[in-house]
């Protein structure tokens, strides 16, 4: 990664059942290390991590939409 260039980045996670009703949200949380699983970055000092949120460069999560059973 090159500091002040956006990139796509796809974050896989682990699938945990979850029922969300109208209007309930969702919160993502974003950090720089996953402790016992991935390095650190950057190795030292403060990570600055920015999300970008605009037409030219959207942002957005794509989370698997499943419908309850009737």
């Amino acid at each position: 990664m090159t500091p002040g260039n956006a990139e796509l980045i796809k974050i896989g996670l682990f699938p945990i059942a979850v029922q969300l009703h109208k209007r309930e949200r969702i919160r993502i949380a974003i950090a720089g290390a996953d402790d016992g699983n991935l390095d650190r970055l950057p190795p030292t000092g403060d990570p600055v991590l920015t999300v970008v949120r605009n037409s030219a460069e959207p942002s957005w999560p794509e989370l698997p939409m499943i419908a309850p059973a009737k």
